[in-house]
């Protein structure tokens, strides 16, 4: 496996996005926090309480 992709899976590990050997995409960032499958509003809120 690729650094970089460990990197990113390291990241997204602890959100429980792999469903049945995958990502359960899209994975959104948003101030040290990973969010799978987020609404946009969710998006906008974590953004702007940072």
């Amino acid at each position: 496996m690729l650094a970089s992709r460990r990197a990113g899976h390291a990241r997204v590990e602890h959100v429980g996005v792999m469903r049945d050997g995958s990502y359960a995409l899209p994975v959104v960032a948003v101030s040290g926090q990973s969010i799978a499958r987020p609404s946009s509003s969710s998006v906008v809120y974590r953004y702007t309480a940072r």
